[in-house]
């Protein structure tokens, strides 16, 4: 009696797995199909159990908390380390000043983290099941993983041959929702660190770089003041990138830049040093790092060093007294914060959504720490206290409220008229949902709630959509 372990990187790479596997099965052997995509798996136990003779797991089934742990961690110490295992590579991509793998960081933190959960998985997966023979796609994710998992663990493995399939990429909408007012005690904030430059007979500068949901709030809050001019970096971003000149001159310096950048990703990827050091729990990661690393070299860094030179030049024309963002973790306001440090103008992060102290690291809080600007303002004293955790000054956290939340502080709710607004009946028990991610897998968990919900006829659901969401997508 034969094992077969199937590993698929979705659902549809899963079916062509399923039939594969029903061909080479004999009576009495058994298939475990195990999706490392997550949310991939309830589609695809409907269509194992119709086939009878398929077990499907996911990610989590080998995956204990411990583990996740152990991936938290080790990602986090590789999305801050990978690019300065090697210090003459590290030196190769500064630009102006700027190290471009300081800025990936944001662009990296997903892959390492997802990729070491899949490793882990299906390594755990080898060693609990003991298949006779895993089946996976020859040019997959999923394959990718088990040649790097088998490395370690011999097992006889067999390399389906997929269909080709059409990709599409989803593109969330960035159109700025309703905002509200900015507390007061942000304006003082900004006061104060401007008031300490020198007093001035014209206004003072500020550069504002937000996000949709808050965006139009910070821009009002700060130019009611009548001793302060807001300056949009959002604006600045667009009309730079369609001005005739720079179109031009980015495409003619790109070729230059990809050439050189590619080179040094060429070389580091062959020495010595990368292939000893990417490497997770003896398994290698070289090759499912290799797709992460061009992409870099042949589209971001040369974006990255044109907006470098961008923004240095706008710093330097205009002047700002103050800079307020709305993070400092992404590469653009990252960009923003560091040259605002070189040239030393005050800097501000405005809190733009909930964390916590999340076991990433003993400093790092994803999106939020360690700090590039002076002072991250936050809603509440929780924040500021998981902040001081991650060995973040006390001084460089201010607490300012959120004013959108105000009305709950205060009691102010009132269910009854909510309900009305929302032609709810009075009787209605309301099951509220807010996003707190755009990933592409929300609208099936919005899709599952709702269906769960069927089996309470009184029961309503309201969502709410990551501000940077399509809401089509859930229609």
């Amino acid at each position: 009696m034969a094992k077969l372990l199937a590993v698929a990187s979705n659902n549809d790479e899963g079916n062509q797995l399923l039939a594969f596997a029903k061909g080479k099965m004999k009576k009495n052997d058994t298939c475990i199909l195990l999706v490392l995509e997550r949310l991939e798996r309830k589609r695809k136990e409907e269509d194992c159990l119709k086939a009878g003779f398929a077990t499907v797991v996911e990610q989590t089934n080998y995956l204990s908390k411990a583990d996740a742990n152990l991936v938290e961690k080790e990602s986090t110490y590789f999305v801050r380390n990978w690019y300065k295992f090697d210090k003459a590579f590290e030196k190769a991509i500064m630009f102006e000043g700027i190290s471009l793998g300081f800025l990936s960081e944001h662009g990296i933190r997903i892959f390492f983290r997802e990729t070491m959960r899949q490793l882990k998985s299906v390594k755990n997966a080898v060693k609990k099941e003991q298949p006779s023979i895993i089946l996976t796609g020859k040019n997959s994710i999923a394959g990718k993983i088990v040649k790097a998992v088998v490395k370690k663990e011999k097992t006889n493995v067999e390399f389906v041959e997929f269909e080709s399939e059409k990709s599409y990429r989803h593109w969330t909408s960035v159109t700025p929702t309703k905002a509200g007012q900015i507390a007061e005690n942000i304006k003082n904030l900004l006061k104060d660190a401007v008031g300490k430059i020198g007093k001035k007979e014209k206004k003072h500068r500020v550069f504002v770089r937000g996000r949709g949901y808050y965006t139009q709030g910070v821009k009002k809050a700060l130019g009611n003041e009548k001793d302060l001019a807001v300056y949009s970096l959002d604006e600045f971003l667009l009309k730079s990138f369609l001005k005739p000149k720079n179109i031009f001159g980015f495409a003619s310096s790109k070729k230059k830049l990809v050439v050189k950048f590619k080179k040094i990703v060429q070389d580091y990827e062959a020495s010595e040093i990368f292939a000893k050091e990417m490497q997770f729990e003896g398994m290698p990661l070289g090759e499912l790092f290799h797709w992460k690393i061009s992409l870099f070299a042949e589209k971001f860094w040369p974006e990255f060093a044109f907006t470098i030179q961008e923004l240095r030049s706008l710093f330097e024309s205009k002047r700002p007294d103050a800079l307020v963002l709305w993070s400092d973790f992404v590469p653009f306001e990252r960009i923003c914060a560091l040259i605002a440090r070189e040239k030393k103008i005050p800097s501000f992060v405005i809190q733009h959504g909930i964390f916590w102290d999340e076991d990433q690291g003993d400093d790092w809080v994803a999106g939020f720490a360690p700090l590039v600007v002076d002072c991250l303002a936050v809603w509440g004293p929780v924040f500021k206290r998981a902040l001081i955790k991650k060995k973040v000054s006390p001084q460089r956290v201010a607490v300012i409220g959120i004013p959108r939340a105000d009305f709950l502080a205060e009691k102010k709710f009132n269910a009854t008229e909510f309900k009305k607004k929302i032609n709810v009946k009075e009787n209605d028990k309301l099951v509220v949902m807010a996003y707190c991610s755009s990933q592409q897998g929300m609208p099936a968990i919005t899709k599952s709630i709702a269906v769960a919900l069927h089996k309470f006829p009184k029961a309503r659901l309201v969502f709410k959509v990551h501000p940077s969401e399509v809401k089509e997508r859930y229609e």
